[in-house]
């Protein structure tokens, strides 16, 4: 039972207590005597085969009691920082082994037998916060760091192209000689051999044809921009009907209509032959070398054929930088 420091312990001996539990007792009771003095307390001994009598005192709030997993006895558990181990035997016998008596270590929970002793926990201290001076506190915080402007992002500018929007392939085929044409109109009779050097276009069309007529603003325009500068462009006229072979009609058709650049009529179609021509407009576009660098069937493809020009102008030598392209709507 528990007791006071530099007081005996009292030791209770139970009536049905067996010879050998009351011979473990009374060795226990000269060793308690022995290391009273040395702070030692709260130390139970009773038989594991006994019960617990009417006159066995409660647990205390520093005290619990712990049933022992098969067995029906119950222990009392030591105040926070003492303890006991021993050997028992959950069939209820008495242990073969003496008493052992140790100190545990208080951050480790005693057991008995499986079953953990739980120790109360000790109630927390409440801590004062310390007191800081203004002026100590003034002088140790921190100034925010003034948060940077953000620095404007500039536009990257746009590269300037150093090639041109559109490349002219290479040619290898050589412009054929103008042949069986009957007739020339706004221009003196005109050879292949004598256009090198110049920049030649040259569009297969036929003044009734509604295609040939929708494709002759551009072609108009591209005479006008660059004419004086390099550009020659010749309108092969090959008729699709037999009115179309009179000169009459075709001078008057090429009045009306404002061709202004030179026509060759190829009633007889040995010039469209040459350059095996199946269609109305058919456009060819021939460097100064007199090589076919680029052609175009049909309407459309204005902005492109004319940009080929300029390619081919600029090869020849010619600044085309200060003349605009394009100027008509449409593609």
């Amino acid at each position: 039972r528990k007791h006071g420091r530099g007081q005996l312990p009292r030791i209770s001996f139970r009536n049905d207590m067996t010879i050998d539990g009351f011979r473990r007792c009374l060795a226990a009771a000269s060793f308690l005597t022995f290391v009273t003095a040395g702070g030692l307390s709260g130390l139970a001994c009773a038989s594991p085969a006994s019960t617990p009598s009417a006159d066995r005192p409660t647990a205390t709030a520093d005290q619990a009691t712990v049933g022992v997993p098969g067995s029906s006895e119950t222990v009392e558990a030591p105040a926070m920082g003492t303890g006991r181990a021993s050997t028992q035997t959950a069939g209820g016998q008495g242990a073969e082994h003496p008493v052992e008596v140790q100190q545990v270590d208080s951050s480790i929970a005693p057991t008995v037998g499986s079953a953990p002793i739980i120790q109360p926990t000790p109630a927390s201290v409440a801590t004062q916060p310390v007191p800081v001076s203004t002026q100590e506190s003034a002088s140790t915080l921190v100034q925010p760091s003034p948060t940077p402007e953000p620095t404007p992002v500039q536009p990257t500018p746009e590269p300037v192209p150093l090639t041109p929007e559109i490349v002219t392939p290479p040619g290898d085929v050589e412009a054929p000689e103008f042949r069986g044409i009957v007739q020339w109109i706004n221009s003196d009779p005109l050879t292949m051999e004598e256009l090198r050097g110049r920049v030649v276009l040259i569009d297969f069309w036929t003044y009734s044809c509604i295609n040939c007529q929708r494709t002759l603003p551009y072609i108009r325009d591209w005479h006008d921009k660059y004419g004086e500068i390099g550009l020659v462009v010749v309108g092969v006229h090959a008729p699709e009907f037999q009115f179309e072979r009179k000169e009459e009609n075709v001078r008057q058709a090429v009045a009306d209509q404002d061709v202004t650049w030179a026509v060759a009529m190829d009633n007889g179609f040995q010039t469209w032959r040459s350059y095996q021509n199946r269609w109305w407009p058919h456009k060819f576009l021939i460097d100064e070398q007199g090589t076919i660098r680029f052609h175009h069937i049909g309407e459309g493809a204005y902005r492109e054929t004319e940009l080929h020009i300029r390619n081919l102008l600029a090869e020849a030598g010619v600044d085309v930088s200060g003349i605009p392209v394009g100027g008509l709507t449409g593609g």
